[in-house]
């Protein structure tokens, strides 16, 4: 286990640039049940390939996953905020997953998925049933 894998991240609410630029990260699951903001929280980690998370509280979502090309699973338990994991790495089995994980958008909300190449098998209705609105698929 790596040491930062120990840490209570329970009570955190703000996980503003976390690891912004963490070019070694390759995966992260942690429990993000109270943080309201990920803006670019993984902005330019370049290896990371797996996250995670909880993100059922998050408010803000912003440039959370931008320059991340070797991303290739992502789960955002309860995320009802929009998000875009453009120009990634994830399949359409790792797409649908994460359709599968969000919650019901809140309100008109986008995930934007261009740049994957798994957008010519996936199932956007898997999110759309959900009130978001897929661009890039």
């Amino acid at each position: 286990i790596e040491k930062w894998q120990q840490i209570d991240t329970s009570a955190v609410t703000s996980a503003y640039q976390m690891f912004y630029g963490c070019s070694s990260l390759q995966s992260v699951t942690l429990d993000t049940s109270a943080v309201t903001s990920t803006s670019q929280m993984f902005a330019n980690c370049s290896s990371l390939q797996s996250v995670t998370l909880d993100t059922g509280a998050v408010t803000n979502a912003s440039s959370m996953f931008n320059g991340c090309p070797s991303l290739q699973s992502v789960i955002l338990t309860g995320l009802t905020r929009g998000v875009s994991v453009a120009n990634a790495s994830l399949s359409s089995t790792a797409l649908d997953a994460l359709y599968t994980s969000l919650g019901t958008a809140a309100g008109s909300q986008t995930i934007t998925v261009s740049g994957n190449y798994g957008t010519t098998g996936d199932d956007p209705s898997i999110a759309t049933g959900k009130g978001w609105t897929i661009s890039g698929s």
